[in-house]
């Protein structure tokens, strides 16, 4: 006992003896004297300290500057103590030997020093431009004090700048110098000197610092969270409907050193409470709770010892209720509003499940509680799914039944408040400026039912000001996904982190039902730093969620790279697993350079590999210019597991150098699982290469039924790689139906059925101004210009209701004139122009365009630049046809999953609708349908039973003797003894 007891008392003495605390500051008030210092601290131990000033090689004057320029209307300030500024002898853009300033402490003998901290003044001097790096380094290891580079405030006073310079100050952890010197360096570029280049003299700007400082301890040792913690619990709930338990996370953080993190893996339902910890006599501590992570400041005496942190992974996912299918989506649209006439357009949709006999029945109310006014005279719609309803309003709402053929009720649904116009905006929640000061502006986006309501939700990428390709240095800030119901709810909000280099190229996503539950999830490429929306970070095993891989030019050397499941109703991590290809198992040579701009091009897709629509497996892949990784995934709602990987590393073999700013899925061989297109080349079901064309990469490509008279689809893609023009090709065998060079990039193509008076589908690009045959290469028209708008090549669309395509760019839906063979124009409530705007540049993409709501024709989506709402365009024409919703068609599915990536691409369906439905028209019979095989028809007669009857969904209605009348039950099919009777 005596033994153990003179042990504790030692640990105790051990962290009761104080390390001495020393500042040392570099006022540099004296252009003449930069090495001055004072120190603060006992003499004994400052006077172990050496310290050293040096100016680099690279810094051509050192001036003092006194006081601020003031612009008019502002007070002077004057600067006290005064700066010393530096001017640099030639302009660089990043760090560079020699363009520095650095301040140095040495111990004697025998001594320690541990630095905590580092800080000082800047401005920069005559100048809107300049930036910093600041370094510290002991030995040989130099580490940056802050990830990114530092710009600070003008020389001069106005309404953002009351003080003409900035102050910083950076916390350093577990840095000691022992038996070493301990530097700290500041590494000035981005100023104008002498041209590098030229060697020609320019305006001379500086960089102003002083009051360098460098707070510390001399003989401080490196506590670790052991040295001080006896014990430290909390109060969490680890399973969804269970009690609080104490948590004892001792052990967890015993070893953890000063601004280290320890994660606590088990999942929490809840945020953790009630932190305790036990401490030795003299110290006590703090606890700051803040997003899922709990940081503890050990104080001894009343000074902090050491700071260190517990991550929580914290979810509110409960077990969900079973989904509901998808409804029909009903909407009306204000005709008067949209300058169309008066009265309402009423839309629904009809799927591709529904027996051909289903017809509907359609009611008005003034709210949402619609009382049974039928329109239509009551009578049964069958031959379409809209309605124009002449007397409708703005104030309208409409109640839709569906019917089977028999006449059985099958559901109803009741629709929002009619549309003032053609428009439905959803409302946002705009992002805050990031760190980096970029605004944030609504970009790609996706919809798919997320919470299981039976209702599409809409999930948008938030794209920041300062996004750009990896081919560029610099920063960028992170992209943020929200999920948005139709009524402007937010689901979640995920936040991709700071080690992506954000760019179209780079911050793909998918979003769909992949486990087959009624829910959808969400996936993309994610990384250390990445926050799910439930504020988890998403990390693996000990990767740190603060490190920052980027290396100046966008890509993560050699830091994780993940893929992330989220769930569709909270944006929770459900499951995160290694990105197939990391930069770092590839080498330069088959990435094709050694800036990032080859190895940060991704692409993401969906694809039903095995045929069976409950089974879609996520695609992700990375690089397409020479070495092109794809990877197929499957998903069984706990787990993301690898099913193969493409890597094709060869010149001129496989995928290699073949593929393009956008990938395409479909059946491409009639075997009823889907192909993946792959630019100029495309992969089986099974990840093995079907076929290359060897034509190489392009923009813009097209799987269709481009010609429905021959056998298959057919791929139509443009090219930027020499020959460059475009190809027109069988989609199983890559075998050219049509091929044309062009004399440069062509950057922009489509193909689609504009033409009526044809029986396929026509061309145009942009290496010319006609419009082309897709089946013959001739040309039918020598111009497709939409009058003198300038328009681009961008999207095809459904939107007058006649079968035929319509073309959409920059803001114009137009309409193939067969006789005058040119495209007209349509209006869109009363002007000529859809509503809200457009992105990604010279692609004028929307949103996102596919068929969201109402019938089977498509809507556009925009977005407001007042509010940033979202903008849901819709149709106001009437059709005669009733199609299935485009998205029961997997190739159209596919590629409106997939059309968020790089340069976005319209989707196609996988048969020609002109072909189809024009002469064989999908809809119900006018009359009630009777199974002419084994029926017993009933009228009001008595019918004896002995048995159970049961209708055809199974449930039983009668037992025993009973009657059938027609007043009694409903007319249908009722089922008894292996018997079908039905009722008139």
């Amino acid at each position: 006992m005596k033994s153990l007891f003179f042990t504790l008392l030692a640990a105790v003495m051990s962290i009761t003896v104080m390390a001495q605390d020393v500042s040392i500051q570099w006022s540099l008030s004296d252009k003449d004297n930069l090495s001055e210092f004072s120190a603060e601290g006992e003499k004994e131990y400052t006077d172990l300290l050496t310290t050293s000033f040096y100016k680099g090689y690279k810094i051509a004057e050192v001036a003092t500057m006194t006081a601020s320029n003031a612009d008019a209307g502002y007070t002077a300030v004057t600067y006290t103590p005064p700066f010393s500024t530096f001017t640099p002898v030639t302009r660089v853009t990043e760090k560079t030997s020699g363009h520095c300033i650095r301040v140095g402490i040495s111990t004697a003998s025998g001594h320690s020093f541990k630095p905590t901290m580092i800080s000082f003044d800047a401005a920069k001097v005559g100048t809107d431009g300049g930036n910093f790096d600041v370094y510290y380094k002991v030995g040989n290891s130099e580490e940056k004090a802050v990830a990114t580079s530092v710009t600070p405030l003008r020389n001069k006073i106005t309404s953002a700048n009351s003080t003409g310079y900035s102050h910083y100050e950076y916390v350093l952890g577990d840095v000691i110098a022992e038996g070493q010197s301990f530097y700290v360096y500041i590494y000035i570029y981005n100023l104008n000197g002498t041209d590098q280049n030229t060697d020609t003299q320019i305006l001379a700007k500086a960089m102003a610092f002083r009051n360098i400082k460098i707070d510390g301890a001399v003989d401080e040792k490196i506590f670790t969270a052991g040295d001080f913690v006896e014990s430290f619990t909390c109060s969490g709930k680890t399973s969804a409907n269970g009690d609080n338990t104490t948590i004892d996370l001792t052990n967890l953080v015993k070893n953890l050193k000063n601004g280290e993190t320890a994660k606590y893996d088990t999942k929490l339902y809840g945020d953790p409470t009630d932190f305790n910890l036990q401490l030795p006599a003299g110290c006590t501590y703090n606890v700051e709770y803040n997003g899922h992570t709990a940081t503890i400041s050990i104080l001894r005496n009343g000074k902090e010892v050491i700071s260190f942190s517990v991550l929580f992974k914290v979810s509110s996912r409960l077990p969900k209720p079973d989904a509901k299918p998808l409804g029909r989506g009903l909407i009306s649209v204000s005709l008067t509003g949209a300058g169309m006439g008066t009265g309402n357009l009423v839309m629904w949709r009809h799927r591709e499940k529904d027996d051909t006999g289903v017809k509907y029945k359609l009611y008005r109310g003034t709210s949402s509680t619609i009382q049974d006014t039928p329109l239509n005279d009551g009578t049964y719609i069958i031959n379409k799914t809209n309605f124009r309803d002449a007397d409708g309003s703005t104030s309208s709402y409409y109640k839709l039944e569906v019917y089977d053929r028999y006449g059985h009720l099958l559901e109803t649904e009741v629709s929002r408040k009619t549309w003032s116009n053609q428009t439905m905006n959803v409302k946002t929640s705009r992002p805050a400026a990031s760190i980096h000061g970029a605004t944030y502006t609504p970009n790609d986006a996706s919809f798919c039912d997320m919470d299981g309501d039976g209702e599409y939700e809409i999930i948008l990428k938030w794209s920041p000001s300062d996004e750009k390709d990896a081919a560029s240095t610099g920063t960028t800030s992170e992209v943020i996904f929200d999920c948005y119901k139709l009524d402007g709810t937010q689901l979640w909000r995920i936040h991709s982190g700071d080690n992506f280099f954000t760019s179209a190229h780079t911050m793909q996503f998918i979003a769909w039902d992949f486990d087959g539950d009624g829910y959808g999830e969400f996936m993309m490429k994610t990384g250390p730093g990445t926050i799910d929306g439930e504020g988890n970070y998403v990390i693996m095993g000990d990767d740190d969620p603060h490190a920052n891989w980027l290396n100046g030019r966008g890509k993560q050397v050699d830091g994780p790279e993940y893929i992330t499941v989220f769930d569709g109703m909270t944006g929770g991590e459900i499951c995160t697993i290694p990105y197939h290809t990391k930069y770092g198992d590839v080498s330069t040579s088959i990435w094709g350079d050694s800036n990032q701009n080859r190895s940060e091009r991704y692409l993401a897709a969906i694809a039903w590999l095995d045929g069976a629509e409950e089974n879609p497996c996520p695609i992700f892949a990375r690089g397409y210019y020479s070495g092109a990784f794809v990877a197929a995934y499957d998903f069984d709602g706990d787990q993301l597991s690898e099913r193969w990987v493409s890597r094709n590393v060869t010149s001129g073999q496989g995928l290699w150098g073949e593929g393009a700013h956008w990938i395409s899925v479909g059946d491409c061989d009639a075997d009823g699982r889907q192909e993946i297109v792959y630019g100029s080349a495309a992969l089986d079901h099974d990840g093995t290469l079907l076929y290359r064309t060897g034509l190489g990469h392009g923009d813009a490509l097209h799987l269709a039924d481009l010609i429905p008279e021959r056998e298959g689809m057919e791929v139509f893609m443009v090219h930027e790689k020499s020959p460059y023009g475009y190809d027109l090709r069988d989609a199983k065998t890559g075998q050219f139906i049509l091929n044309k060079s062009a004399s440069s990039d062509t950057g922009r193509g489509l193909a689609a059925h504009f033409d009526s008076s044809s029986q396929h589908s026509q061309f145009i690009y942009s290496a010319s101004g006609g419009v082309f045959d897709c089946a013959t290469g001739a040309e039918i028209a020598s111009t497709w210009a939409i009058g003198n708008s300038g328009a681009g090549i961008n999207n095809r669309i459904y939107w007058d209701g006649d079968l035929y395509d319509e073309y959409f760019d920059k803001s114009i839906i137009a309409h193939w004139n067969p006789t005058g063979k040119y495209f007209d124009r349509y209006k869109f409530n009363n002007g000529y122009y859809v509503w809200g705007k457009l992105n990604n540049g010279t692609k004028y993409n929307p949103c996102v365009l596919g068929d969201i709501l109402g019938d089977w024709r498509e809507e556009i989506i925009t977005w407001n630049e007042d509010d940033y709402s979202l903008c849901i365009c819709a149709t106001s024409y009437e059709s005669s046809y009733r199609i299935p919703h485009l998205m029961d068609d997997l190739n159209y599915r596919a590629q409106v999953i997939a059309q968020n990536v790089c340069y976005n691409q319209p989707p196609h369906l996988s048969f020609d609708p002109a072909v189809k439905y024009k002469n064989n028209p999908n809809v119900a019979k006018q009359e009630d349908e009777v199974d002419p095989t084994g029926i017993y028809i009933i009228n009001n007669e008595q019918l004896p039973m002995d048995t159970a009857v049961y209708d055809l969904q199974g449930r039983i209605v009668a037992n025993g003797q009973w009657s059938i009348v027609k007043s009694q039950l409903p007319k249908g099919i009722y089922i008894q003894g292996g018997k079908k009777y039905y009722v008139k």
